[in-house]
C-alpha cells in the first residue's frame, strides 16, 4: 500500500485558482480572524460601520483619538478620555471616513471625507477663513 502525504491531496484537491481569488481572503478573515489596529485577535467582519472621534483640549492644545468603535457616542467619550484634560471636547465624529482637525491663531477647523486629502485641505481652509498658521494637528480613519 503506498501512503500519500497529507498535504498532497490537499494541494490536489484545492486547485491553485482557487486561492487566487477574493474567497480565499475572506475565509481567512472571516473565518479566522485577524489582528487589528490595536493588535488584538479581532473577529469583526471588515464591513461594519465603524465611527472614530477626534477630541480636543484649546487651554493646552492636546487632542485624543479613537477610532474602531460601534456608535458615534462611544467613539466620543473614548476620543475624549485619550486627550486627558478636564476641558476636551470631543470636535468631529466620522463614520468610514477620514476626519482632521487643524488648528492656527483663529482656533480649531475639522473637515471629514472619504478622500484624506480632500479632508486636509477643507480643514486647512476652515482654519484659514479664522486666521493664519494653521497646521494640521490630527487625523483619525475608520
Amino acid at each position: 500500500m503506498r501512503i500519500i502525504p497529507l498535504a498532497v491531496l490537499f494541494a490536489l484537491a484545492i486547485p491553485a485558482a482557487a486561492h487566487a481569488d477574493g474567497w480565499h481572503r475572506w475565509h481567512h478573515w472571516n473565518r479566522w480572524g485577524h489582528w487589528d489596529r490595536l493588535h488584538h485577535w479581532s473577529y469583526f467582519n471588515d464591513d461594519v460601520a465603524t465611527f472614530g472621534a477626534i477630541a480636543f483640549s484649546p487651554s493646552t492644545a492636546r487632542f485624543g483619538m479613537a477610532w474602531d468603535r460601534l456608535s458615534p457616542e462611544v467613539a466620543e467619550q473614548a476620543a475624549v478620555s485619550a486627550c486627558g484634560v478636564g476641558d476636551c471636547t470631543w470636535r468631529v465624529v466620522e463614520q468610514n471616513q477620514f476626519a482632521v482637525l487643524a488648528r492656527g491663531t483663529g482656533g480649531v477647523a475639522t473637515a471629514w471625507n472619504d478622500d484624506l486629502a480632500v479632508a486636509q485641505q477643507a480643514a486647512l481652509a476652515a482654519c484659514s477663513a479664522q486666521g493664519t498658521g494653521c497646521t494640521i494637528v490630527a487625523q483619525v480613519h475608520d
